[in-house]
């Protein structure tokens, strides 16, 4: 398993692809960004098989975005059901402005 918390944002798109050789068969990459490199973006991320999230608030709320499901770290937390209800009635506007794929992201497979 390789874990890049907040190290490959900075880097060439070929890096992701040099450390992805370096895990074994069925191993896992976990990357946690501030911004992806131009040269790969979200759907670049998603077509190699990379389960990606837009995180907020800390990590509390997870967008993922390819299905732009919305996820709360407690469902129980008033102020993140009104947050998830603002995101949301938001969503389209969310994604034919393609905002929520800059930022934070959390990748995984």
């Amino acid at each position: 398993m390789i874990i890049a918390l907040e190290v490959l944002h900075g880097l060439p798109a070929g890096a992701l692809i040099h450390i992805e050789g370096l895990v074994k068969k069925n191993g896992s990459v976990v990357l946690a960004l501030p911004a992806l490199p131009s040269e790969i973006g979200v759907k670049g991320l998603i077509k190699r098989s990379y389960n990606v999230y837009r995180y907020l608030l800390k990590g509390f709320v997870l967008i993922d975005l390819e299905s732009y499901d919305i996820y709360l770290a407690w469902q129980s937390s008033r102020f993140l059901r009104v947050i998830k209800l603002f995101l949301t009635i938001l969503m389209p506007l969310l994604k034919i402005t393609r905002i929520l794929e800059k930022g934070y992201i959390l990748a995984f497979k």
